[in-house]
Parts: structure tokens; C-alpha cells; sequence
């Protein structure tokens, strides 16, 4: 991972943008920050999926959890509450970056309990990417 993060400062520092763009970037994150995300969501049932019943509360390992509102026919309903951990940042003149675990963009392919993901996401004044990464 710190290689990835490495190539991204070698390439993006001297290709992207000089420096006075950079200090506008609009979705700074900084280091051990931790963001929760609270709602209702509904999700389709597909084959397969655990039982969901009514009431039962779900949490994962990083605290994230979903309590059962609705189980009709095809469609469960619940409160989620989803954390997402900054673990660690960098930044050039060019780019900023971040590892992310539980990037809330997971929800809409995530069930109860699902455990987060790990991410890269970088970018600039004007663009912003996300790459799955296996591990921090």
C-alpha cells in the first residue's frame, strides 16, 4: 500500500497541478478522523442471505451496525449506522491521500454486518478517485 501511495506522489507531484491549485482541494481528511454515517436503507434480498428478523441488531467489528425495521417479501429495511476511519494521510503540493476503512459508498453492495473495506482515495482540486485496496 505505502508503494502505491509512493507512485502516486512521484507521478501526480510533478504531473497534476502546481501548488497554489492545491490548497483548495474541497474534501480534505485527516488522520484518525472518524466519520458515522446514520440512516435508514432498504436493500433487496438475494439467494442466499442470512435471515433477517425483525427487531435484531447487527454490528460488525468496527462498530458499524444495522438494526431490522422491515422484512417484507423481497426488501429488508433498517437503521444503519456505518463508520468510516481515516487511518492515514499524505499530501504534496499536488494531491492529497488517504486510506480509508468503511468508505460509505460500501452500503449500497453491503448486507448486515458486512465488515469494511479498505481504500485509497486521492485527489486533487478538481478530482477525486477511489482504489479498493486488500489491506491498510
Amino acid at each position: 500500500m505505502k508503494l502505491l501511495i509512493f507512485i502516486l506522489f512521484s507521478w501526480c507531484g510533478s504531473v497534476l497541478l502546481p501548488a497554489e491549485n492545491f490548497s483548495s482541494f474541497p474534501f480534505r481528511l485527516e488522520k484518525n478522523t472518524r466519520w458515522i454515517y446514520e440512516g435508514k436503507i432498504s436493500w433487496t434480498k438475494t439467494v442466499g442471505s442470512p435471515q433477517m428478523h425483525v427487531g435484531v441488531k447487527t454490528t460488525n467489528a468496527c462498530g458499524s451496525s444495522w438494526k431490522i425495521l422491515k422484512n417484507k417479501q423481497d426488501v429488508i429495511t433498517a437503521k444503519v449506522r456505518w463508520i468510516m476511519d481515516v487511518l492515514e494521510t499524505k499530501e504534496n503540493d499536488a494531491i492529497h491521500a488517504a486510506v480509508i476503512r468503511g468508505y460509505p459508498a460500501e452500503l449500497a453492495w453491503s448486507e448486515a454486518g458486512t465488515e469494511p473495506n479498505f481504500c485509497v482515495q486521492f485527489g486533487t482540486t478538481n478530482r477525486l478517485w477511489s482504489v479498493p485496496a486488500a489491506s491498510k
